[in-house]
This record gives structure tokens, C-alpha cells and sequence, in this order.
């Protein structure tokens, strides 16, 4: 469990969310964008949309944000992990 300010809450781990698509879509099948990063002091956000496509290449999309407070460039792989998670 993740412990945090608010209610401890569970997450999906990235990798598994990346394992999954692949497993669905195939590889090839998913891809996502990331918009600017925004750094406010020490939190950096980013605007994240993931891409899939089905087999007849019609391509949905849906839109998150992600933040992360770590310190250098891993705040930034950070934050775009936590967009792809929601």
C-alpha cells in the first residue's frame, strides 16, 4: 500500500499497465503524447494522452494529468508514470 496525506489507496504499477496493452492491443497497437512539462517550485505536471488503436485502426484516446515531487529528471519520468496510471 502507498501512504500518502489522504486515505492509503492502492495503484496499478506501470509496468503492468504497459504488459496489459501490449497483451490487448499488441505492440504497435498503443502510444502515447505528453504535453509540456510545468514545474511549480519542486512539482512537476504533465498532460499525458494515450492512444489505441483496434484492429480495424480506428483510434480512441483518453487525456490525464500526473504530478510527481521527486527531484531531477526522474520527477519527470515520474510524473508522466502517474498520468499513464489513471
Amino acid at each position: 500500500m502507498q501512504k500518502g496525506r489522504g486515505p492509503e489507496l492502492t495503484t496499478i504499477q506501470a509496468g503492468y499497465i504497459t504488459m496489459t496493452l501490449n497483451y490487448v492491443v499488441g505492440v504497435g497497437g498503443w502510444a502515447f503524447d505528453r504535453s509540456e512539462i510545468h514545474i511549480v517550485e519542486d512539482h512537476k505536471t504533465v498532460e499525458v494522452t494515450l492512444y489505441i488503436a483496434d484492429n480495424k485502426g480506428t483510434v480512441v484516446s483518453h487525456t490525464a494529468f500526473g504530478g510527481s515531487r521527486n527531484p531531477g529528471p526522474d520527477g519527470f519520468k515520474s510524473a508522466v508514470t502517474d498520468a499513464l496510471t489513471k
